[in-house]
């Protein structure tokens, strides 16, 4: 009974992952292998939404908060940059820091942010 249970659960998740658009299907683990590190990086340049936050976030000095980064890639819609935003926070190409005065966290770059965007 059990076992079936984990092949019923699998199979929801595979269907439930296929169901999703390309763009939300995403990488979310930086892989360990140099080749697939080279994969990810160019899947990462080729995706206009991944790229634009990448470099809009590089560009600023001191990070820029969830409304800066709405304003840098023009898009209206928090949905549409949460989801790539989470996707490169997964990936560690940027990090979140929060403020503990009351302004807005940032995200800034982190050094692996940093080379994947020179390696474009």
């Amino acid at each position: 009974m059990i076992e079936s249970l984990k092949h019923f659960n699998l199979f929801v998740v595979v269907i439930n992952a296929l169901l999703l658009p390309l763009s939300m299907r995403g990488i979310w683990v930086w892989p360990e292998s140099e080749s697939e590190q080279k994969k990810a990086a160019d899947k990462i340049r080729s995706s206009e939404p991944l790229l634009g936050i990448l470099s809009a976030v590089a560009k600023s000095k001191d990070g820029l908060s969830n409304a800066q980064i709405d304003l840098a890639v023009r898009n209206n819609s928090q949905w549409n940059t949460r989801w790539p935003v989470s996707e490169l926070l997964g990936l560690g190409l940027i990090e979140y820091k929060v403020d503990l005065f009351g302004d807005p966290g940032k995200y800034t770059i982190t050094e692996l942010g940093k080379s994947v965007l020179q390696s474009t």
